[in-house]
């Protein structure tokens, strides 16, 4: 599973949790279609994000 599905999927079971009743292949698709527009990198934890290394280098 690539890291888009994975975030995807986590959405997907978290406003499942917050509204038992929504449709969940509706949900899915919407989603999917907005997140197709991004990039997504994952960040462990302890890890400076980077955006924040862009941002730091900018402005020193």
């Amino acid at each position: 599973m690539n890291l888009v599905e994975q975030v995807l999927s986590d959405l997907v079971t978290a406003l499942k949790d917050l509204y038992p009743n929504i449709e969940v292949e509706s949900t899915k698709n919407k989603l999917s279609t907005v997140l197709s527009e991004y990039y997504f990198q994952r960040v462990e934890l302890g890890e400076v994000h980077p955006d924040l290394d862009d941002y730091r280098e900018k402005t020193l």
